[in-house]
């Protein structure tokens, strides 16, 4: 989790991705943002209300990995839905032969952040304890 401060789409996919690979979470930092950018090319992860889900399933990955990233100045502008421009950014990256499960993770983390009061605290939060306390609470 971390807070963005970023002025495109790209550069906030790009922060997300660095964040998994500094933390080893990934080690294929190139072919992870190349399937994120080719399945932004295909349509946008832009779901409205101020959220972005930019994910894929990508070869070499052996679990679950999700970033979170929060603008807290202004808003990045993406090719949304509703043509709004997003505060919320969910990187999702998933091993290429999970696909239930990987279907499953999408929505429970759209179903999270779709609540008014979810997004409010989350781009009010002040520090990245503060934002992983939010999501621990909405899985329990």
């Amino acid at each position: 989790m971390t807070f963005l401060e970023s002025s495109s789409s790209r550069h906030a996919i790009e922060t997300l991705v660095n964040l998994l690979a500094s933390t080893n979470s990934i080690t294929n930092r190139e072919t992870v943002l190349s399937a994120v950018a080719h399945r932004e090319k295909i349509v946008s992860t832009g779901i409205g209300f101020g959220i972005a889900l930019p994910h894929a399933r990508v070869e070499g990955v052996d679990s679950f990995q999700i970033a979170v990233g929060i603008q807290k100045e202004g808003s990045i502008p993406w090719a949304s839905i509703d043509d709004i421009p997003v505060r919320i950014v969910l990187l999702i990256i998933g091993p290429q032969q999970q696909d239930h499960l990987y279907l499953k993770v999408l929505s429970l983390l759209t179903e999270i952040v779709r609540t008014p009061e979810i997004r409010s605290q989350l781009v009010s939060a002040k520090d990245i304890s503060e934002l992983a306390h939010l999501f621990e609470t909405c899985y329990t």
